[in-house]
């Protein structure tokens, strides 16, 4: 298997950030393992269509990341933007998911399925941005990036967890992801191009962001009205999408 597709899915972030798993195990209960475990599972729908999209995405970048650069970075908005999509979903039912496997009295732990959500977007972001570093053979600074990365979710998941529970350890994973994503925007910065649509990861970032606070302070309706502002906002681009698709059918 090309060292690529090991590194750059967007479950390898999961892969290399279970020390959460490992402390709440040592410093809380198996009670609140296993309601994390479950948190991860519900919003591990995000890695399973994610996978599949980098999966068939993977080749077109390579082939066509020199010569049809302006492709390259739509082809990339609209992942973020699927991604974007399905973790709102998520994240605006994780109430009901929760409560529908675990039950009405563990209603408060959906901000851990939010916590987590943001997190794989992040990583998902960070794939797109693995893409340029493989296409440019700069694969040790991943492995070098993911390596500190993870010694920092270890040594904060070690300080936090123990004394915050749970809920340290999704918002570890959602920061450990964001400074792994940092150091490789910043690296690349000036050294090769990305194709990486920043404005429309920030925005989808802050996105996500507001309604995760909005959520968490039980302004629910508010946040779905966010949510279809957005989606009202994202009909504009349909037929641009389209145009994208029936384009990538042709050839």
């Amino acid at each position: 298997m090309p060292d690529f597709l090991v590194l750059n899915g967007p479950n390898y972030w999961e892969e290399v950030s279970f020390s959460d798993r490992i402390f709440i195990d040592n410093f809380n209960s198996q009670h609140d393992l296993g309601i994390f475990s479950l948190a991860s599972r519900i919003s591990s729908v995000v890695t399973l269509v994610s996978t599949a999209i980098f999966m068939s995405y993977t080749p077109i970048y390579y082939s066509r990341a020199k010569e049809q650069t302006n492709y390259v970075f739509r082809f990339n908005q609209y992942i973020i933007l699927v991604i974007l999509f399905l973790c709102l979903f998520i994240i605006i039912t994780s109430n009901y998911l929760v409560v529908f496997f675990l039950g009405l009295e563990y209603q408060g732990t959906s901000k851990i399925v939010q916590l987590i959500c943001l997190s794989l977007f992040i990583s998902n972001a960070t794939g797109i941005v693995n893409l340029s570093y493989y296409n440019n053979e700069k694969i040790k600074v991943i492995a070098i990036v993911i390596l500190f990365s993870s010694l920092m979710s270890i040594v904060l998941n070690w300080l936090g967890i123990k004394k915050y529970g749970i809920e340290a350890a999704a918002t570890v994973n959602s920061i450990s992801a964001l400074l792994n994503f940092s150091i490789l925007i910043l690296y690349a910065k000036n050294k090769f191009n990305m194709y990486f649509p920043f404005q429309v990861f920030f925005g989808s970032f802050l996105c996500l962001l507001t309604i995760i606070l909005l959520q968490s302070t039980g302004l629910i309706i508010i946040s779905v009205l966010f949510m279809l502002l957005i989606l009202f906002n994202y009909k504009s681009m349909r037929s641009e999408l389209l145009s994208v698709v029936s384009n990538f059918r042709d050839k």
